[in-house]
């Protein structure tokens, strides 16, 4: 019996399985987890891809599991019992439907709909955590808080709320690009089905942008179709959200 699936796209295999110990020595209870790497056909897309085709695996636990977590493979965990923290929000929570460990208090401009579209309208307001360096990015977060949208580092899903959102594949009929704002669009659509968004203050440290600078990386992107350096993918996932949610944004907790 398993309480989390854990999902970790990595393009480091051996990365990803490193990072799945780490967890597992501060994890309470049973955890199942799907590392999907570029060994892995689906995961030659991209992210967003590689997040749907590891969320497949729900099908396969009996019970099913009380949430489903997507992470990147650079997350530390800092906090025994992790895992039975986030699975006992869920329980005593059921109108939440998305919970992570950082998260922001607005998205998207006042004026979003106002005046001529920019990307940069789509910006994530008064960002709080309990990340090791918690001050460069923000404020510390002391106790769970409602947030408007998550950091996609780390989010996790009540079953109940991912079924009902349609799963990433939703993501990608919608045409979002393989590896950007996917955490937005998640927010949006808890919003839209009427589901809450918590940040919780679990230990953590998330060495951001680890990964994007390393000429590996940046060359089995471009082996793929991606390019950092082009600035339209940005764009492109920020018009996404944009036009699909007109009737959820801009988001404000307090």
């Amino acid at each position: 019996m398993s309480d989390l699936l854990v999902v970790i796209p990595t393009w480091d295999g051996e990365k990803g399985q490193r990072t799945m110990k780490q967890w597992e020595e501060k994890q309470a209870g049973d955890v199942e987890y799907a590392i999907v790497s570029p060994s892995s056909e689906e995961f030659r897309n991209g992210v967003l891809q590689g997040m749907a085709y590891g969320a497949q695996q729900l099908a396969e636990l009996d019970p099913a599991p009380a949430g489903v977590v997507f992470s990147h493979d650079d997350v530390e965990m800092l906090e025994e019992g992790w895992d039975t923290t986030i699975v006992e929000f869920l329980d005593d929570h059921p109108q939440c439907g998305l919970v992570g460990l950082g998260g922001a208090k607005g998205l998207g401009s006042n004026d979003i709909y106002k005046v001529p579209y920019r990307f940069q309208q789509l910006v994530r307001l008064t960002f709080k955590s309990n990340m090791r360096d918690f001050h460069i990015h923000g404020t510390k977060l002391e106790k769970p808080e409602r947030v408007a949208v998550l950091d996609g580092f780390f989010q996790a899903f009540s079953l109940r709320a991912y079924e009902e959102m349609g799963g990433w594949e939703e993501a990608v009929k919608d045409g979002m690009p393989p590896h950007h704002m996917y955490d937005a669009w998640a927010a949006c659509r808890m919003k839209e089905l009427g589901y809450e968004v918590w940040a919780l203050p679990i230990k953590c440290h998330h060495r951001g942008g680890e990964t994007a600078v390393t000429a590996a990386y940046h060359n089995w992107a471009k082996a793929h179709g991606w390019d950092e350096g082009d600035v339209s993918v940005h764009q492109k996932a920020h018009e996404v959200c944009y036009l699909r949610f007109r009737d959820v944004l801009p988001i404000r907790e307090s």
